[in-house]
């Protein structure tokens, strides 16, 4: 327990934190790909994994499947979050997606309402909330880096 305990320490210092990002989990109220309205309320007490992304966005692209296995591995205790950017109807997001393959929760916010709330200027960009609701970690892009600090904090946490 204590070396996970330090390996988490470490992994937090290391990671780069925005100054924008908000510390806790805001409120999100978006439609799904149905254009059914979801709320983050509902994901209390998991850990969640926000990834926002656009259709136009090479590199958003290859999250996607780093991100479904990370669902996959963790089932119900990780909210695994897609948000598309795109100032497009839902219908052409969902049709992306499902062209995609994402198999995890996507959330379309066509007014691009969340920028200005997180703070990231650039895609993706992916915020990680402990299970009680705080920031673990911004991480922008996801390269091979970002990808082992994200499997070690989840591996770590869940």
């Amino acid at each position: 327990m204590r070396s996970k305990l330090l390996a988490l320490c470490a992994l937090t210092v290391s990671l780069a934190l925005a100054k924008d990002a908000p510390q806790t989990l805001p409120l999100i109220s978006l439609p799904d790909a149905q254009g059914k309205t979801v709320n983050s309320v509902e994901w209390k007490g998991k850990m969640v994994v926000l990834d926002f992304w656009a259709t136009w966005c090479v590199a958003c692209r290859e999250a996607f499947p780093v991100l479904s296995e990370l669902k996959a591995k963790y089932g119900e205790k990780l909210m695994v979050v897609g948000i598309a950017t795109d100032k497009m109807p839902t219908e052409k997001v969902a049709k992306f997606a499902k062209k995609q393959k994402i198999d995890y929760l996507v959330l379309h916010d066509f007014e691009d309402a969340q920028a200005p709330v997180f703070g990231f200027e650039s895609l993706p960009s992916l915020y990680v909330y402990g299970a009680d609701g705080k920031l673990l970690a911004m991480l922008k892009g996801l390269d091979e880096v970002n990808k082992k600090k994200l499997a070690q904090l989840t591996a770590t946490l869940l």
